[in-house]
């Protein structure tokens, strides 16, 4: 599996990616590192640059560090609910998770992206949500998130 995910790693290495400064854009099969800060019904967890999921470069992990800048900068948060897989491993309830940004003026602005985990070995899915794990959100498809003026 772990093959399978750097494959369309690499395949989306040709991506257009740039964060701008009305908004974050998240390119496809980007992986956005977090730590986990809060657990029960529905897991958080900031998004923190404590490690890439790829030590390739480029223009694509180019993007991806810059778009990881903008959401922490915006302390973004990954927001989901936990659901266990066959592998007794935790994957977001659906696919989906959320990410939600702190807007200039103290407001939320709250994005819903389908994706998956990998741990910090990179396999498939949290082993735990345990306050302190650190995960990696792949977000599936590219989205951006709005950021406002004021």
């Amino acid at each position: 599996m772990i093959k399978a995910v750097a494959t369309i790693v690499t395949l989306s290495l040709s991506s257009p990616a740039f964060a701008g400064g009305d908004e974050i854009y998240i390119p496809s099969m980007a992986g956005l590192p977090f730590v986990v800060t809060s657990t029960g019904e529905e897991v958080s967890g900031y998004v923190n640059s404590w490690g890439a999921l790829t030590q390739d470069s480029g223009t694509f992990k180019d993007a991806v560090n810059q778009a990881v800048e903008q959401l922490q900068q915006n302390k973004c948060a990954v927001h989901f609910e936990a659901l266990s897989n066959a592998k007794r491993r935790i994957d977001p309830k659906e696919g989906i998770a959320t990410i939600a940004c702190m807007q200039r003026g103290g407001t939320l602005v709250t994005t819903e992206m389908p994706g998956f985990f990998l741990d910090d070995r990179r396999e498939v899915g949290l082993r735990n949500t345990d306050v302190g794990v650190k995960g990696y959100f792949v977000v599936q498809t590219s989205s951006r998130i709005p950021l406002n003026s004021n």
